[in-house]
């Protein structure tokens, strides 16, 4: 949606980009079809499993289509973060989706030596735009000053000493 020489880097592409996944994924019409006006945190959880998005994505987009109030909108968000869903999906069986063909292309640029940093240069993508798109087909990015693969340091804990009891 916002690539190419003109590509927007802001909130407001992140919020058109947000509200596009929502019409595609939650159609207007199907989801005014299974009236869900003033929908409870309860009936959010139950309807979301339809269109396979979470409940917080389903209460934004009743509150886009005018089926929560402002105040509905809130409640439900502050109840459903209390039952834990503000970063995730209690219980749920859902698995991000991916790509055979990506998973192809991955595997055909390993074996050709070409690291995650190239695939990134060469997409013109920021690290965080990547690791969003893989879901898992590539090994998360975490770009440092080094071209090789990131190694894990240990701490320094020489400050710390063992302490026996008695």
């Amino acid at each position: 949606m916002h690539q190419g020489p003109e590509r927007v880097q802001n909130r407001e592409a992140e919020r058109q980009a947000d509200r596009f996944a929502a019409a595609f994924l939650m159609p207007r019409a199907d989801v005014l079809a299974h009236n869900l006006r003033n929908a409870s945190p309860d009936q959010l959880i139950d309807a979301s499993r339809r269109w396979r998005v979470s409940a917080m994505a389903l209460a934004h987009r009743l509150g886009e289509l005018g089926q929560l109030t402002e105040w509905g909108y809130r409640s439900a968000c502050v109840e459903l973060a209390k039952r834990g869903y503000r970063r995730s999906e209690p219980g749920s069986q859902l698995v991000p989706e991916s790509s055979q063909v990506l998973e192809k292309v991955f595997a055909h640029l390993r074996a050709s030596g070409s690291g995650v940093k190239a695939i990134i240069d060469s997409t013109k993508l920021t690290p965080e735009e990547f690791n969003r798109h893989v879901f898992g087909l590539a090994k998360t990015v975490t770009l440092g000053r080094s071209e090789g693969p990131e190694v894990p340091t240990r701490p320094n804990r020489s400050h710390l000493h063992l302490v026996s009891p008695g």
